[in-house]
């Protein structure tokens, strides 16, 4: 199969991408999670921007640096896992130590879930566990989980919640703009507008379907956290027979 020539303009800021990443990484000793997760963000862009970087973008640099591409795919679902405020609060908990590795970061973007993930990190961070320990309390977690879920079901939840998240954001932005907009009529008399009715019937069956949607999503985080107790009392048995 021919390989794909980009145009000019794609290939620059490719090349400008995959120097910075080169450069990241050869910098990166084993416990700078810094530096490897400041190349995840990079490579992330890369996946993200094919348009701009060209297509198979970060297969090119794996490449280039002889690398696995599955070890750059991880590279970039930490960045996915972790926005930059999140990581830097991982970091200024660990205190530098470097029982708490890139490994560990890694293996956390397995969780199944974004509650699941943070409930691992703290336990990680607070209870100084190795990244084998680690692996065991996210083995117990997938023992714990429906045998009947597939990963193509997981997948559809996936891409059901992304889309959910967006269009509640968008929503949320939408709604601040009208109270806004309301604001500036707000002396004018409404009580006799022939849509003033429907508004608020409309809102207010809005109102219960969000309310529904919550509950649901708390149910489920509420399974999700009593799953990682089950996994963190397997994991510790597990422990204690291996001594």
């Amino acid at each position: 199969m021919p390989k794909l020539t980009p145009a000019p303009t794609v290939e620059a800021a490719f090349a400008e991408q995959r120097a910075a990443i080169r450069a990241l990484l050869v910098q990166a000793t084993r416990d700078e999670i810094a530096t490897r997760y400041q190349a995840s963000l990079r490579l992330l862009l890369l996946k993200r921007n094919p348009e701009k970087y060209g297509s198979q973008a970060l297969e090119r640099v794996a490449e280039d640096l002889g690398l696995g591409p599955a070890t750059l795919h991880r590279y970039s679902a930490v960045a996915e896992a972790w926005p930059g405020h999140d990581i830097h609060d991982v970091l200024a908990r660990t205190g530098g130590s470097a029982a708490f590795s890139w490994s560990h970061l890694v293996l956390l973007t397995r969780a199944p879930s974004v509650a699941m993930r943070q409930e691992l990190t703290d336990a990680c961070i607070r209870e100084g566990w190795s990244v084998r320990e680690l692996g065991d309390r996210l083995q117990a977690l997938a023992a714990q989980a429906p045998s009947e879920g597939s990963a193509e079901d997981h997948g559809s939840l996936r891409a059901t919640l992304e889309e959910a998240i967006e269009r509640a954001t968008r929503a949320t932005r939408e709604m601040a703009a009208l109270r806004e907009t309301l604001e500036e009529h707000w002396d004018e008399d409404w009580s006799d507008h022939p849509l003033l009715p429907d508004a608020i019937a409309t809102f207010e069956a809005l109102l219960e379907t969000v309310d529904a949607a919550l509950a649901a999503l708390r149910r489920a985080s509420g399974v999700s956290e009593t799953r990682l107790k089950v996994a963190t009392a397997a994991g510790a048995g597990d422990g204690r027979s291996r001594r």
